[in-house]
């Protein structure tokens, strides 16, 4: 069910958006459902980290940072880790480009609930029939026991509080519900400081490995069923690749005869995945995880 994202009640009034326990509303913005707290409409801090990734999504739209194609091939990825997912409800945090909505549709998802912070990656959805926007905070989802899937992609690094979306996650969930979550594995941080230039307020503020997520993972009332090394690209090889001359121009053959074969560059990251490891560097890691317990406040 939508419930309060001020109070976590259910005392939320379907026509009206007003919650009948503490009086929050829900707003309109730019024909997009707002489901903002009180306290994020009123906190600067929060407006800049809006205003940041509002920014961030705009410049996207116009001209993608990533490759579209490598993103379309993660989304699928992804999917391909999850099985059937037929006739689930499911909800995406924090929608982006829309690759993985596309995807999760494509496999039979009944309905998804698309979540994100910027309104410009949410206006497209309006009016799609399975699809339905939310515009609203990934540390305060409005739900409770809604969902057989959620599905969160390159957002865990940027939360400020990792444990709030946690617990939000596992609130939203149906116990038995699945989480699936895509982050940044083992990634450098200094590109994100200001002393290095980095242009924009807010970046990836924390990176991820195995032994994090599970502790994670296990502490929010998950069991994990399984990790995926994902984002190989041929343009990433290991290190140790590069270390000597003869290595790296033995790396070079394997990257000009793949580049040749591959209908487009960003396909490496649907090579097979053990194939791929031994060659190339993996960018992000995926966990599956179900629900197991439901969190207490």
């Amino acid at each position: 069910m939508i419930i309060c994202p001020s109070c976590a009640t259910a005392g939320l009034n379907a026509e009206s958006g007003r919650c009948a326990n503490c009086n929050w509303q829900r707003l309109e913005t730019a024909g997009i459902d707002d489901y903002l707290t009180d306290t994020d409409r009123k906190n600067d801090m929060f407006a800049n980290y809006t205003k940041t990734y509002e920014g961030l999504a705009q410049t996207n739209i116009e001209k993608s940072n990533i490759d579209r194609r490598f993103l379309r091939n993660q989304a699928k990825n992804l999917v391909k880790y999850l099985g059937n997912v037929r006739g689930f409800n499911a909800c995406d945090v924090g929608i982006g480009q829309g690759f993985l909505c596309d995807e999760l549709l494509r496999a039979g998802v009944e309905r998804i609930s698309a979540v994100d912070v910027a309104i410009s990656y949410l206006q497209p959805l309006k009016g799609e029939s399975k699809v339905k926007p939310f515009l609203a905070n990934a540390e305060q989802l409005p739900f409770e026991d809604e969902f057989d899937l959620i599905t969160s992609t390159d957002v865990m690094e940027h939360v400020i509080n990792v444990g709030s979306f946690l617990y939000c996650v596992n609130r939203a969930l149906r116990i038995g519900g699945t989480a699936a979550i895509r982050v940044p594995y083992r990634e450098g941080l200094l590109e994100y400081s200001p002393h290095r230039k980095y242009g924009h307020s807010f970046g990836h503020v924390r990176s991820f490995n195995k032994d994090i997520l599970r502790i994670y993972m296990k502490q929010a009332g998950f069991e994990i069923q399984s990790f995926h090394l994902d984002g190989f690209s041929l343009g990433s090889p290991h290190a140790f690749l590069y270390s000597s001359a003869r290595r790296k121009g033995w790396y070079n053959k394997f990257y000009n005869y793949w580049n040749k074969r591959l209908e487009h560059p960003a396909d490496s990251t649907l090579m097979n995945r053990r194939f791929a490891a031994l060659f190339m560097r993996p960018v992000e890691i995926v966990v599956i995880a179900k629900k197991t317990a439901q969190l207490a406040q």
